[in-house]
């Protein structure tokens, strides 16, 4: 899955106006914060961009990919701008069991569990590009990024008594 996001978001790289690579921070609630790599590519007021994290918690390890495609508006305000778009989320989360072994046992057999999410949501960003020399720009971003909580919120909203 990651492969054919990469590959996807290279192709599109073509005929991209502005490329850019950085490293960000992902709020997982609860105010934990989560070193991201980020990729984003911009055309014609459109945005394209990818971000993706690898934590780990102990036997807890994750992988977390986010794309978003979004379109940036001009505001009345000097390098600012904002964005409204698309996002999709997926997580693979994998647990290894934590168990006392003979040391002879082999780790690598050690029993797992798997989980995957994948989640649709929207995305509203506020942008701010400042230009260094010519031809690059340095960029500070925020991007909220909402994900409903899957097909049980619409029965929560739309269930009855």
């Amino acid at each position: 899955m990651f492969r054919l996001i990469i590959a996807v978001l290279l192709l599109s790289s073509t005929s991209a106006q502005a490329i850019g690579l950085g490293v960000g921070l992902l709020e997982q609630g609860d105010n934990r914060l989560i070193p991201t790599y980020t990729l984003k590519l911009e055309s014609n007021g459109y945005q394209l961009s990818a971000a993706a994290a690898f934590p780990s918690f102990g036997p807890v390890s994750m992988t977390s990919v986010l794309i978003s495609g979004a379109q940036r508006f001009k505001i009345p305000l000097p390098l600012i701008s904002f964005s409204l778009g698309a996002t999709m989320l997926y997580e693979q989360v994998l647990i290894k069991s934590v168990q006392k072994k003979a040391p002879s046992s082999d780790s690598s057999r050690a029993p797992r569990r798997f989980g995957h999410n994948l989640n649709l949501g929207g995305v509203l960003g506020l942008h701010c590009n400042i230009p260094l020399l010519k031809g690059v720009t340095a960029s500070l971003n925020w991007e909220a990024m909402h994900y409903p909580a899957g097909l049980a919120v619409l029965y929560l909203i739309t269930g009855r008594r």
